[in-house]
This record gives structure tokens, C-alpha cells and sequence, in this order.
């Protein structure tokens, strides 16, 4: 399965299903920066592009990973 999916992207906060039954493992791909308000940082002046949304949607999809014991697998950003 692909992620972010359509029928899941606009709720995944109140998302119930648990990760666990329909996924074994979360891949998430390499891309831009990570928003550096995340991490309570000012943006570098180097900085590059950054996406808000997709930062939202990760970090919601690898707490319920972490929480559910699905192995993490991260490719850089940034």
C-alpha cells in the first residue's frame, strides 16, 4: 500500500483500523527538509524546501507504528 492514500490522508488523527492490519512494516521515503518548527528551530537560512503537510502526516504515521511495535524504516530528508 502506498501512503499518504486519498481515504486516509484527510483523517489519519481519528484513523482507528489499526496500522498492524493491513501493513507489516512503514516505509517512509527520502525527500526536502523536515520543517524546522517541528523541533522548536528557526528555518536555517539555508533551508530548503519544506512541506508541512507530508512532516504532519509522518510523524502521525511513526508514532502509530512506534505505538503498534510495526518496524520503521526512514530514508534521509533533508
Amino acid at each position: 500500500m502506498l501512503l499518504p492514500s486519498p481515504l486516509l490522508q484527510s483523517s489519519l488523527t481519528s484513523f482507528r483500523r489499526p496500522l498492524a492490519t493491513f501493513c507489516q512494516g512503514l516505509l517512509l521515503s527520502g525527500g526536502g527538509d523536515f520543517a524546522p518548527s517541528f523541533y522548536d528551530e528557526p528555518p536555517h537560512p539555508q533551508l530548503g524546501e519544506v512541506q508541512v503537510e507530508r512532516d504532519q502526516w509522518e510523524l502521525t504515521l511513526i508514532r502509530k507504528a512506534y505505538q503498534e511495535g510495526i518496524p520503521i524504516l526512514g530514508i534521509c530528508r533533508g
